[in-house]
């Protein structure tokens, strides 16, 4: 059965873990993200002399981009504000702006109706939010359904031909479960490592291990749901000899 507090819960030490990680990679990809907002709010708002129904358009792929580029910019702000002052890392930001991305890339998406039948940034986004960005998994689930659900709506509303929004609505549906499984599959990679990390509090006398509950369970089973791995059990030689005398045999 789901356990829906899950979702939302999780270890402090996987907090500060994803809280650092996001943090380093945001740092990166801001100023990159910022500068390409910038160049096609450029592009389109101020260097195409197309007319009429193409100038606005392409006035709409300004704006969008213009919003966009702001909220990448007020994150960047925000987090270098946070290191400076050596304060936590706001957690709530990378969620924020994995859900902004989504929806910036479904507006999009049906601005270009206007003179295409592509989905390329809803695409882009579906996997690209979910592969750079550690999203709790709570967000996360809820980010790709609210971008679903803005998509399909604007799709239907944007594209002039019925059967075209309704292939782009199919499409949109595949892309966000193989966006939003992506993810997940990375989230999940990502809490593992963190939980085989972190220090371990081992029983000294039977080895069972205390679980994140408080509750202590065999390293086995500890191990087992937290890598892929399995065990078989054995007896090396010096425990043979110390239980049995003399050496096992090949």
């Amino acid at each position: 059965m789901l356990d829906l507090r899950a979702l939302w819960t999780e270890p402090p030490f996987v907090a500060n873990a994803r809280a650092r990680t996001n943090h380093a990679r945001l740092r990166i990809l801001s100023p990159i993200l910022t500068a390409i907002h910038a160049v096609n709010v450029i592009v389109f708002g101020l260097g195409t002399q197309a007319s009429g129904s193409e100038r606005a358009w392409a006035n709409h792929v300004a704006a969008a981009h213009a919003c966009a580029g702001v909220s990448v910019l007020a994150v960047w702000l925000l987090g270098g504000y946070a290191s400076s002052r050596k304060a936590p890392k706001p957690s709530v930001l990378p969620d924020l702006l994995g859900l902004g991305y989504i929806l910036f890339a479904a507006v999009l998406a049906a601005i270009d109706q206007a003179i295409t039948q592509s989905v390329t940034p809803y695409l882009v986004a579906a996997f690209g939010v979910g592969l750079v960005v550690r999203l709790r998994r709570g967000p996360l689930v809820v980010s790709y359904t609210v971008g679903l659900v803005v998509f399909a709506v604007l799709q239907a509303r944007m594209q002039p031909l019925a059967s075209v929004a309704l292939s782009n609505q199919v499409n949109g549906f595949s892309i966000t479960l193989v966006g939003l499984g992506a993810a997940w599959g990375a989230e999940q990679s990502f809490r593992r490592e963190r939980l085989l990390e972190e220090l371990l509090s081992i029983c000294s006398y039977c080895h069972s291990i205390r679980n994140q509950d408080g509750k202590w369970e065999p390293v086995e089973q500890y191990v087992g749901r937290h890598a892929d791995v399995a065990f078989s059990h054995g007896i090396c030689e010096g425990c043979y000899q110390k239980q049995f005398g003399g050496t096992p045999a090949a």
